[in-house]
Parts: C-alpha cells; structure tokens; sequence
C-alpha cells in the first residue's frame, strides 16, 4: 500500500516541477518579446540640448508616427512633459521626430528622466538620464542676438517638424522645431557665441530621415540663409550649397542608448506647464 501511494505522489511532484519550470520559461520569453514588440516606437538619436538654469530639452527620432514624452524629477520621476506640440494644442499627437522641452526647473539642480514613447517607458541602458541645470549666473540673459532661419524640402515647401541641432566650438548644443511655416528659432539660454567669427556647426534632420550640414559663423545666424533638406553648406564665405549629405550624422550632443523598463498605463501624459 505504501508504494502504491507514493509512486502518485512522485508524479504529481514531476508535474509541479515541469509546470513550474514551463511557467518561467515562458515568462522570460514573454518579457524578451515584450521588449522587441514595437521597434517602431524605441527612440532613437537621443540628445538633449538648450540647457539653461530652469530648464533644458530632450528630442529623439521614432522610425514610424507614435506619442512621446518624458517623465523627470529631482529623485523619483513623478513630473511629466509633453512634446511642444502637445503642450501647444493640448492634444496628445503622433510623431517620428519629438521634441520636449522641460521648464521651470531649479538651477544647478540634477534631474532624471525616462522617454515615454509609444505608451511605453525607456531609460539609458539600465540607468536613468540625468541632465544638470545651468547656475542661475551662466549668461542667462547673454546679449546675444537669437539664432534664426527656414528649412525646406526639395521641392520647395516647408520642412515641417523637422529638428535643428546647432552646436558651438565649446561643445554648447542648443536645438528647435521647424515650424508650419517652415521656420526655426534659437534663443541662446545658456552659453553664447564667444565672437561674431566663431564657427557655427548646424545640423538639420527631417522627419524622413533627410539630412543636411552647414557650417557658418555667428555673424551670420540672424538669419542663417534658407536652407534645403539633402543638401550641405559652408555659408562662411559662399552662399550656395556644396552637393548631396549622402548620410551626414549629428555632432556628437548626447546619444544615450534608451532602454524599455516597463509599460505605462497609456499613452496620454499631462503637460507640466500651468
């Protein structure tokens, strides 16, 4: 009677382990596919720019239309932002390039944040971004004329929703939207432009993937001459465009490796401006 009764009971236990071993092995693929569901919808080209004592921006490219935002904070990541054009229309919209500017901040204060792109949060491989505001005395209210122009498509419209990144010789990268109209605006919130010769490097990236490179001076950023996407420039002595990108890369701002931690509850963020 007695093996009779244990030879059930060694079964039962082979099933429990088999299960239990089935359950987390199924788990794991679960995660490892949860992770790789939507590459659409991983940032990419992750840089953060326009720094200033109260505030700073995080742009970043999807490779298909998706919402985006972040959330920060001093030490948990209870604030969000939207991108710029939400904060503007206060509808949540969809993009391939995104933009969000994070406002009214503490100076010369370390933040962190995580990119919601796609409903989803991604951090920096493992690791939260962090990003230090400027001292409230770091030219906060530099002299300096903004930084301003247009950028088209090759067929002569406006390259709407496209991101310009321009970087000075110290490192300094400051970023903006173009605009319906087909123009951008940089206001200098941190370090300016040392003299009216300095060389200015400014990157344009589209919303498909265009590029184009210009190379200038600070005497001529109000305005920089229209420029058109697909093409690159040294408008330091010459006004026309050299020949074809053919796959120029941004200056080197900030390329963190995002990183998908957890899904979040929806794609909706609220904006952190009043």
């Amino acid at each position: 009677m007695k093996n009779q009764n244990r030879i059930p009971t060694i079964l039962g236990l082979t099933i429990i382990i088999v299960s239990l071993v089935a359950t987390i092995f199924l788990f794991k693929n679960l995660r490892s596919f949860l992770s790789r569901a939507a590459p659409d919808i991983i940032p990419t080209e992750v840089k953060i720019t326009n720094l200033s004592p109260t505030g700073f921006t995080v742009s970043w490219i999807t490779s298909s239309e998706t919402s985006g935002g972040i959330s920060y904070g001093e030490k948990n990541l209870e604030n969000t932002a939207l991108d710029d054009r939400d904060q503007v229309s206060s509808q949540t919209g969809e993009y391939r390039t995104h933009f969000v500017g994070v406002h009214y901040l503490k100076p010369q204060t370390k933040y962190s944040f995580a990119i919601v792109s796609g409903g989803k949060n991604f951090d920096n491989n493992g690791l939260p971004y962090t990003v230090k505001t400027l001292d409230k005395d770091n030219n906060s209210d530099s002299p300096a004329q903004p930084a301003y122009g247009s950028v088209l498509k090759s067929d002569g419209t406006p390259a709407i929703n496209s991101l310009v990144y321009l970087n000075l010789t110290d490192g300094f990268s400051y970023s903006s939207l173009v605009k319906t109209t087909g123009n951008w605006l940089i206001t200098f919130t941190g370090n300016a432009p040392s003299g009216q010769e300095e060389k200015i490097d400014l990157f344009i990236r589209g919303e498909n993937g265009e590029t184009s490179m210009v190379t200038t001076t600070a005497s001529k950023l109000s305005p920089v001459e229209p420029i058109t996407l697909g093409k690159t420039y040294d408008l330091r002595s010459a006004t026309t465009a050299l020949k074809e990108t053919g796959g120029f890369k941004a200056p080197a701002v900030s390329q963190p490796n995002p990183n998908l931690i957890t899904p979040a509850s929806g794609s909706a963020i609220p904006a952190d401006r009043p």
